[in-house]
């Protein structure tokens, strides 16, 4: 019997492992804190992993979005605004060119 409950939990010590050592996005020291766990922690350990890494992958966003695809979006969603704002400023500058004008040209009717 005890040998039994040996081998299931190597099996799942096994399991557990490998299925940490999978996971790309894991910073070095938490890999290492959970190998310990599965190692010092047997049968529990190893299940606990397993289950947080069975569900994880459709709760896990991405850790990183490429330049390349969010560069698109952006120019897509942001666009319009942009050149709103600069036809305004544009128009904004010419208006003030024109006052500057009249104010210089009006200074000397005295």
């Amino acid at each position: 019997m005890l040998g039994a409950v040996a081998a299931v939990a190597v099996v799942l010590n096994i399991w557990a492992t490998g299925t940490v050592r999978r996971e790309i996005e894991i910073p070095p020291h938490q890999r290492t804190a959970q190998l310990l766990f599965i190692w010092l922690l047997p049968i529990l350990g190893a299940l606990i992993t397993i289950e947080v890494y069975r569900r994880t992958p459709f709760r896990r966003p991405r850790l990183r979005t490429v330049a390349d695809e969010i560069h698109p979006i952006i120019d897509q969603a942001l666009r319009p605004v942009a050149d709103e704002a600069t036809r305004a400023s544009e128009h904004y500058i010419e208006q003030e060119m024109i006052d500057f004008g009249h104010d210089i040209g009006g200074g000397h009717g005295h």
